[in-house]
């Protein structure tokens, strides 16, 4: 047989040669100690938002009476406190924490669905990133790669397990509900391929760039020399912006939350203050955000649905500390921008303006981060149960905020070459050294040379030296990129300059100033005041005052319930409240406010118009009303209702009873007949009213009214008298009384009596009256004279006798103050 040809030996690529594989377990040491740090830090931070939280609310997680949380005590948290850190963590890696729900429902069958939340919370992200960073600096200092090969390697290690911890743990530890109400739950995790992915990349980059800070000289870095030169100007450039905003607007919105929410905004600020900071950075920056909020049921659609998209300035925000932090944000990131611009000056020098490309890499920066902000500031939560219910909401920035943060580059781009030099000056020298730590120092021939073609005194150019390549630096074979040299001014150009800088800053300064009181005085009197003043004055029983900021257009008559005597008696009424958001669009206004009364809560939103604005006042009219048609009624005819014991109601008579609808803030009323009422008693009643916005009450009060003492003895008197005026009647048949008896013949001598007087009963009757009916028949007796002849010219007198029952018929007739009885004979 022909023997096989030789084969190669199998070629292992050159990079290989230097990758220790038995050295990579300290990558994924640095992966492990670096997520349970992380993860440590982490739950620290949810301890302290938990107890912060339940610290606000009375013991519970969430505000007593919220939809759907009424049984979340903190005392559930805390037994998953782990897996809800695990989960977050993975959230902080771009995961979606998700769940599928299934169950029955009567007459549709089985029903499934889904809910879904996305955020990442950007504090533990940081803290994750900061994790892997010291700990693979630790670690090459430790134990040096060596090589560019065993650096990738380990870091690729790190990036793996890191991921892997990520996800694993949050898949295992994914959180678990029992079925409720014939709905049941998958597990609840975060766990999924982007953060997979995410995790993965981030260990992986971190962990290269900071064994590549640590590595040994002769180790190269990752990154090709000549790509980080380029991109490292750029990135400082967009990175710095951001942490010089970060820093300042950081701790502001802390004191805001401190303030605005208690113990729960300030210890729980850590979890969300990244997000609001970024949030806050993009609104500053003009970047547009972009508000959803759309549910529907198998009914129809949810109210209050709403997809809009604002800007710091275009009404979207409304007054108050809302407005002067959103104002402060844009000054912010003015000063950011100028800042900036001085730091791209001090560490690339002056470009020639005429090349294009030169004008490329900072907003080219500027554009990444935009592009990098879209998921990490996008909010998001869904819910789906088959086709009975769907709501999605979100928050988060707009497709175009990219090109925004594009032309902010440019801005700063522009600083750096036509402003920046105008200020250098003022820069003090330590300060610029400072800021040029890591560039390159410059030839101190290039540096010779520059002085030399800077303008002498006499000349008082305004020109400044271009940073490019002069014909001397050609000649060296370098280019200028050191510090910019700060030009020379004879003593009139500086006098000159001093003068348009002081008068620029005296400008500015007016210009902020009255632009600030104007936004300060404007402030305190926007929507959110109108609305606070208003449920104050309800708060302290001032419902005059109320009327006065909201007028319930109706007329005087039908204010009683409105007026300070009666509604300051009320019990119940609103005890506490918060004012939420206000939002401006256009000419209207929305504030909503967490309104407390006996013990609910409950979110409402206030309509406000903005009626003839001038410089210092919007003149903010509140629309929405926030009172009730409260229905007064009783089955009787009545003629006034008492309220709370001090005010008096009229009350129309009707055919069935009376009733009238009324006006009535929120608060507890008692319901009744007046005390002078002296005929009619009725049982008080109480109504709650609750504070809702122009909705009609379900509430319907009716008095079961009946006859007091006082209306059956005065009927009884009355028919009594009826009675005896009958009895003095001569007549056998008296007209208009309840007895009578017939006699065959002429009669003469006829005396009646009633020796036993009916029982009678009151009762109302459908026409406003009041029934008169026998309850026990009395008697009444006769006596007369009859002629048995039949023949007046031979008349034959006899006595007879005789007893008759006497049953009583009739209606009586109330008034406030009196009675009227009028008998029938049914």
């Amino acid at each position: 047989m022909p023997e096989p040809p030789n084969q190669a030996p199998l070629q292992v690529p050159r990079w290989l040669d230097s990758v220790q594989l038995k050295g990579l377990w300290v990558g994924a040491v640095v992966a492990v100690g670096s997520y349970l740090a992380g993860f440590l830090v982490a739950m620290a931070m949810v301890m302290i938002s938990v107890i912060g939280a339940s610290t606000s609310n009375g013991g519970h997680l969430v505000p007593t009476g919220t939809p759907g949380f009424s049984g979340v005590e903190t005392g559930n948290v805390w037994s998953v406190l782990g897996q809800l850190t695990a989960q977050l963590l993975a959230m902080a890696h771009l995961g979606k924490l998700s769940t599928l729900l299934e169950g029955a429902v009567p007459f549709l069958g089985t029903i499934q669905g889904g809910a879904s939340v996305y955020a990442v919370p950007l504090g533990l992200l940081a803290i994750s990133s900061l994790s892997v960073y010291t700990g693979s600096r630790v670690a090459e200092h430790r134990v040096p790669s060596g090589s560019r090969a065993q650096l990738v390697a380990q870091s690729l290690v790190t990036g793996a397990v890191y991921s892997a911890a990520v996800n694993v743990v949050a898949a295992a530890a994914a959180i678990s509900f029992p079925a409720s109400n014939g709905f049941s739950t998958s597990p609840v995790t975060a766990a999924g391929f982007w953060p997979t992915v995410f995790s993965m990349l981030l260990g992986f980059a971190v962990s290269a760039a900071a064994r590549s800070r640590t590595a040994a000289a002769e180790v190269p870095p990752v990154v090709p020399a000549p790509l980080s030169r380029a991109l490292n100007l750029p990135l400082i450039a967009a990175s710095s912006h951001l942490l010089l905003f970060t820093c300042i607007a950081a701790p502001v919105v802390w004191v805001f939350a401190g303030v605005s929410n208690g113990w729960a905004g300030l210890l729980t600020v850590p979890l969300w203050i990244g997000n609001a900071t970024g949030l806050l950075f993009v609104m500053a920056h003009l970047g547009g955000l972009r508000v959803l909020a759309d549910a529907s049921y198998i009914g129809g659609a949810a109210s209050g649905n709403t997809d809009r998209i604002f800007y710091g300035f275009d009404g979207g925000v409304g007054g108050g500390a809302d407005l002067a932090l959103t104002l402060g944000a844009f000054l912010l990131a003015l000063i950011c921008t100028l800042l900036t611009g001085l730091l791209v000056l001090l560490r690339r020098g002056y470009a020639d303006s005429a090349k294009i490309g030169t004008w490329v890499p900072v907003p080219a920066a500027y554009l990444t981060l935009g592009l990098v902000l879209l998921p990490l500031l996008n909010l998001s939560a869904t819910f789906k149960l088959g086709t009975l219910v769907r709501a999605d909401y979100g928050l988060g920035l707009v497709w175009w905020a990219p090109v925004v943060f594009l032309l902010w580059g440019f801005l700063v781009e522009a600083t750096a070459r036509y402003l920046a030099p105008y200020l250098l000056p003022f820069v003090p020298v330590r300060l610029q050294n400072l800021v040029r730590t890591g560039v390159p120092p410059i030839p101190a021939s290039v540096v010779a040379d520059s002085l030399e073609r800077q303008p002498t005194a006499d000349q008082q150019t305004t020109d400044l030296p271009v940073g490019d390549v002069s014909p001397a630096n050609a000649a060296r074979g370098s280019a200028y990129n050191g510090p910019p040299l700060a030009k020379r001014l004879s003593p009139a150009g500086r006098r000159k300059a001093l003068l348009i800088a002081v008068s620029s800053g005296v400008v500015a300064v007016l210009a902020i100033g009255s632009l600030g009181a104007v936004t300060v005085i404007k402030a305190g009197n926007g929507p959110d005041k109108v609305v606070r003043d208003y449920i104050q004055a309800l708060v302290d029983g001032d419902a005059e005052r109320a009327v006065r900021i909201s007028d319930p257009g109706v007329p005087n008559e039908q204010r009683v319930l409105l007026s300070n005597t009666v509604y300051g008696a009320a019990t119940k009424r609103i005890d506490g409240y918060a004012i939420l958001s206000s939002q401006v669009t256009g000419k209207q206004a929305t504030v909503w406010v967490e309104v407390r009364q006996d013990g609910r809560r409950s979110e409402i939103p206030f309509v406000l118009d903005m009626e003839h604005p001038d410089i210092l006042d919007d003149h903010w009219k509140l629309q929405s009303r926030g009172f009730n048609t409260v229905r007064l009624s009783a089955d009787a005819a009545v003629s006034a209702f008492s309220v709370n014991g001090v005010g008096t109601v009229a009350a129309p008579r009707g055919g069935y009873g009376s009733a009238i609808e009324l006006p009535a803030f929120p608060g507890e009323y008692t319901i009744g007949l007046p005390a002078k009422e002296k005929y009619l008693a009725a049982k008080e009643k109480r109504i709650l009213v609750g504070m809702v916005t122009s909705v009609r009450t379900t509430e319907d009060t009716s008095l079961e009214v009946t006859g007091s003492n006082e209306l059956a003895a005065e009927v009884d008197r009355q028919v009594g008298a009826a009675l005896s005026k009958c009895a003095a009647s001569k007549e056998l048949s008296p007209e208009g009384c309840p007895f009578y008896t017939f006699g065959f013949g002429e009669t003469r001598n006829v005396k009646w009596a009633v020796p036993v007087s009916p029982k009678i009963s009151v009762r109302p009757s459908y026409n406003g009256t009041w029934r008169i009916s026998t309850a026990t028949a009395g008697t009444a007796e006769v006596s007369y004279e009859r002629n048995t002849s039949f023949n007046p010219s031979t008349p034959d007198w006899k006595q007879e006798n005789d007893s008759v029952a006497v049953r009583v018929y009739g209606t009586a007739t109330v008034n406030s103050d009196s009675v009227s009885v009028e008998l029938s004979k049914y």
